[in-house]
């Protein structure tokens, strides 16, 4: 075989692992951007690059176990410049998956934050979570206070067009729901007023 024959083969046979490893590296990405945040992500297999610790990867569909038999991954991943490796997770991330149940205690939890930040600070409690809701619905997280990571945690796991959504069968399990009710967020920051029942404009601890 000539040198130039032999090396042609050795690069169909490098491009075939690269393939193979960035096939998996694409199936690590999707499968656990569907369970944790873009960032949490990044930190993970930016510190698996560095480090090779392989906590850090996903267990879904075997596939740590797939980069422990690789023989090629872990060099593979490390040729990658810290410019590949995010694009490559800003390509191929999948949505995050979050049942609706979930998404209903948080949002519970962030507008009941709200609600006594809001009377902490001498202002209408229901009011401030109302105008809270209308504006996560726009994409405007600040009427969600800083208090107890709220806010970030609004970002991270309410998108402003599944608000509606999240109001409305949060209310329909707690039995708040109107079908021909127009007002939802207004509904809904009845709800917690309902819920929490503390008088409005008075300093109360949060139990």
């Amino acid at each position: 075989m000539t040198k130039q024959k032999q090396e042609i083969k050795e690069d169909i046979e490098k491009n075939s692992k690269d393939n193979k490893d960035k096939e998996l590296l694409i199936s690590i990405i999707e499968e656990m951007t569907k369970k944790y945040t873009l960032t949490e992500v990044k930190l993970s297999l930016f510190n698996y690059k560095k480090t090779n610790n392989i906590s850090t990867i996903t267990r879904e569909n075997k596939l740590r176990d797939k980069v422990l038999l690789s023989k090629t991954f872990n060099d593979y991943i490390k040729a990658l410049s810290n410019e590949e490796l995010n694009n490559l997770i800003d390509k191929y991330k999948k949505e995050k998956i979050i049942p609706m149940s979930i998404l209903s205690q948080t949002l519970d939890s962030i507008c009941k934050q709200t609600y006594f930040s809001a009377i902490d600070e001498g202002y209408d409690g229901q009011k401030q979570v109302a105008v809270g809701l209308i504006k996560l619905s726009y994409g405007d997280y600040s009427g969600i206070t800083r208090e107890g990571n709220s806010r970030v945690q609004a970002i991270n796991n309410i998108k402003p067009e599944q608000v509606d959504s999240i109001i409305k069968y949060s209310l329909k399990e707690k039995g708040f729901l109107n079908e021909s009710d127009k007002q939802i967020y207004l509904t809904y920051a009845e709800y917690i007023d309902y819920t929490y029942g503390v008088k409005k404009n008075i300093k109360v601890s949060r139990k």
